[in-house]
């Protein structure tokens, strides 16, 4: 099935019909508008989810690790001080406490400006 090229060398939008000069949808919208806007919603969501920076919450400076069966170690790196860790190693069966390397602290918080002082005469 082809659709007639228009006069202008432009296409034409089509609907789901495939007809062209496609009928406004909703309140003079075409669909490639409504599509469009709804990509866009759909992007920054997805930016939105996707944050590097939430997968930083659950991490902390210090991993336990700790031996379950048949030799496999289990890592648990949401501990926030070495004595935590020391306790967790010693309430399982046995392991050990390393840094974790994929911690990064966070950095100094922005200095605030000063402002001038104003000044006063009494």
């Amino acid at each position: 099935m082809r659709f007639p090229m228009p006069s202008t060398g432009q296409l034409q939008p089509l609907d789901w019909s495939g007809q062209p000069n496609a009928a406004p949808v909703g309140p003079g919208l075409r669909l490639a508008a409504v599509v469009r806007r709804m990509l866009i919603v759909i992007a920054a969501g997805a930016a939105l989810l996707l944050d590097p920076r939430a997968s930083q919450a659950y991490e902390k400076p210090w991993c336990a690790l700790t031996e379950i069966a048949g030799g496999a170690m289990y890592e648990n790196c949401t501990i926030p001080t070495f004595e935590l860790c020391v306790q967790e190693v010693i309430a399982g069966n046995r392991g050990f406490c390393i840094p974790n390397p994929r911690w990064q602290a966070p950095g100094p918080a922005p200095r605030q400006p000063r402002g001038q002082r104003k000044r006063v005469d009494y």
